[in-house]
């Protein structure tokens, strides 16, 4: 075969699975951002001490504030209302001693987050907003957003509803309010220059070079071409598959063990997600 046939086939090679490859991480990245529905707001039954027990001490439901909405957050941002519960009571009071909030389904890089504080809220009146009526029920700092984590609330005393009534619980959340500068000095810039991308090309330029100097028909070109195609390929596919290192999302949640009574468990049974937040670094 001539050496221009095997040229023009290799690149041909090159630029079909680059191709498929910056398609494959645009999908990706259209998928990431569309994987949130709203919860239903159907409420919840959990016994308190058997899911196979008939007399039910706890309705647990998305409040009517709640939402699953996408939050993009540039750098920082306050009292960011993140997730709202209704919880009501029926044949018998309930006592609530720890709450536990979740942060799942991370993508990206999690050093966008310096500092994040989660304040949770009594929410007397059920409007998602913090009034002078509500009860501030603790503050808690994440130390380290790593793969779903929790921050846990210990309630002294305990939060207790009595039979047939009901309140809401309202999350906040503080993210890099304090070191906003910190958080958007970035060790990389978030939208790189457009020359930075033509070092990609590096790789398959060389293999060509080389190939020009070996002679025409020689059995190493053959060889070393689909070897500069095969390592060009995962190249891109490294710098556009992972798809995260811009930015950072997660979704607030109150995981399926977030109410307990001295360690019984009162539920939900399945997570109930709030927002998904996505941090990027301050323009």
């Amino acid at each position: 075969m001539p050496y221009r046939t095997v040229t023009a086939v290799m690149l041909l090679i090159i630029l079909v699975f680059g191709g498929w490859t910056m398609v494959w991480a645009w999908q990706a990245r259209l998928d990431r951002g569309n994987r949130h529905r709203i919860a239903s707001a159907t409420l919840t039954v959990v016994a308190q001490n058997s899911p196979d027990e008939s007399d039910t001490g706890l309705l647990i439901a998305p409040g009517a504030e709640n939402s699953t909405r996408l939050v993009n957050v540039a750098g920082a941002v306050q009292n960011l209302a993140a997730l709202h519960i209704l919880l009501r009571s029926t044949t018998q009071q309930v006592h609530i001693d720890r709450v536990t909030i979740g942060f799942g389904d991370q993508m990206g890089d999690t050093d966008f987050v310096d500092t994040m504080q989660t304040r949770l809220i009594e929410d007397r009146n059920a409007n998602g907003r913090q009034d002078d009526a509500d009860i501030h029920l603790g503050i808690r700092s994440v130390m380290e957003l790593e793969e779903m984590p929790t921050v846990t609330f210990d309630l002294q005393p305990p939060l207790i509803l009595q039979q047939n009534s009901e309140t809401t619980l309202l999350v906040l959340l503080d993210i890099n309010s304090v070191g906003t500068q910190a958080a958007s000095a970035r060790r990389f810039p978030l939208h790189p220059g457009p020359l930075m991308g033509w070092w990609r090309l590096l790789l398959p330029m060389l293999g060509l070079l080389l190939c020009r100097s070996l002679p025409q028909g020689s059995m190493r070109c053959y060889v070393l071409l689909p070897i500069v195609v095969v390592c060009w390929i995962l190249v891109l596919a490294g710098c556009n598959g992972g798809g995260g290192d811009d930015e950072l999302t997660f979704v607030v949640n109150l995981p399926s063990n977030g109410l307990s009574d001295q360690g019984v468990r009162l539920g939900p049974p399945q997570a109930i997600p709030g927002v998904t937040i996505r941090l990027v670094e301050a323009s």
